[in-house]
């Protein structure tokens, strides 16, 4: 479900890791290396290089958001739904959602609370 998320974003991979129950359900990382790369491209003006837009996408598969209640959610729509938003609160995390995509994050927590 999370790799059909990422197939169009280069750069990006999803692995599926069990870490502890009290870290988030979904995380980005990104490769020390290639993030140092790009700050010192940015830093001389250099045009940024698709490939330094390499990460991770980590689903924590102990968290319990994902154990019980994603894998129990009965329809497909939902269930996407549902991964698409704890994918954008991982990007929002690493200051990597923007445009078009914070908006309709926004406006989908807006109509979440209602």
């Amino acid at each position: 479900m999370f790799e059909a998320l990422v197939k169009d974003k280069p750069g990006a991979r999803v692995a599926l890791k069990s870490l502890s129950p009290e870290d988030q359900p979904v995380l980005i990382t990104r490769p020390e290396f290639l993030r140092r790369m790009k700050e010192m491209q940015s830093l001389q003006g250099m045009p940024g290089n698709d490939f330094l837009e390499s990460y991770n996408v980590v689903v924590n598969t102990n968290h319990p958001l994902l154990a019980q209640k994603l894998l129990k959610v009965k329809k497909e729509k939902d269930r996407q739904e549902l991964a698409v938003y704890l994918y954008q609160l991982a990007l929002l995390h690493q200051n990597m959602l923007k445009g078009a995509e914070l908006t309709s994050f926004i406006q989908r927590s807006q109509t979440m609370i209602k």
